[in-house]
């Protein structure tokens, strides 16, 4: 029996659409794409991943409105003023919650970049061997007396501007560092250094491999690799002198943010 010439065409458009399909999924399943992923000022344990160079003391005016961070001082602390401890060794784990900074051959959505940065995360983790941490006791303090010491400081921090602002412009005060005797980054208990690995939990797009591409720089020796960070609004006191007010946790993640746009 002759089909109508309109089913034999059905068919054969069916049959071109299921090879079609086919393909597609063989070039998915072969061709793998890359993930860059950057670890600085990710945040773990012992603070936020040190790749920059910072340390205790340095303060930073941070303008939110145009996502700019400028280190206009390194406050000299008092020694009365930090405490010091250590451990033999700490095995150390990136946040839950860690908003990793990737950049991809291919166009993720929001919801794939969580899942792959949740994926990494747990992944992940940081042998520490000897740590030390330094942290300022009392940073309002140190803040406080770095300005008495020296009135000038008020007019290089912009200090007056800062307060007229509204909150667009804050100070930043590395008030912690951690350095180690020598860290190891770890992707499922193996070295990350010039290594690959495969997604297993993202699969819309095929093969998804990653790779830490600033690992071989967070395990540099004796190098503050950690650092915690303490933001501040400035005031005026009810006596009208200038004053600051710790305002970290309403801000922490707009901070990390716009400190990580240079890794983008």
């Amino acid at each position: 029996m002759t089909l109508p010439q309109s089913s034999a065409r059905n068919k054969s458009i069916i049959k071109l659409k299921a090879l079609t399909l086919l393909y597609c999924g063989f070039i998915l399943s072969s061709c793998a794409h890359t993930v860059d992923v950057f670890f600085s000022e990710t945040d773990t344990s012992l603070g936020n991943i040190n790749t920059s160079n910072i340390h205790l003391g340095y303060f930073f005016l941070w303008d939110r409105e145009h996502h700019t961070i400028t280190p206009v001082n390194i406050i000299d602390i008092d020694e009365s003023n930090i405490k010091r401890y250590n451990y033999p060794e700490a095995k150390v784990s990136l946040g839950s919650s860690s908003e990793l900074t990737l950049k991809s051959d291919i166009e993720l959505t929001p919801s794939e970049k969580a899942t792959l940065s949740s994926e990494i995360s747990s992944r992940t983790s940081l042998n520490v061997d000897a740590p030390e941490t330094e942290t300022v006791k009392a940073t309002i303090t140190a803040i406080s007396n770095a300005l008495n010491q020296n009135p000038d400081l008020k007019k290089e921090w912009e200090l007056k501007e800062a307060i007229n602002s509204e909150g667009n412009k804050l100070y930043v005060l590395v008030y912690e560092i951690t350095k180690t005797k020598k860290t190891t980054v770890n992707i499922d208990k193996t070295k990350a250094t010039g290594n690959e690995y495969e997604s297993q939990l993202l699969k819309s797009k095929g093969k998804i491999n990653f790779r830490i591409l600033d690992a071989e720089k967070i395990e540099i020796s004796n190098f503050p690799t950690f650092a915690r960070y303490r933001i501040f609004k400035p005031i005026y006191n009810t006596e009208g002198n200038y004053d600051f007010k710790i305002v970290t946790e309403s801000h922490k993640k707009e901070l990390i943010r716009d400190i990580t746009k240079r890794y983008q």
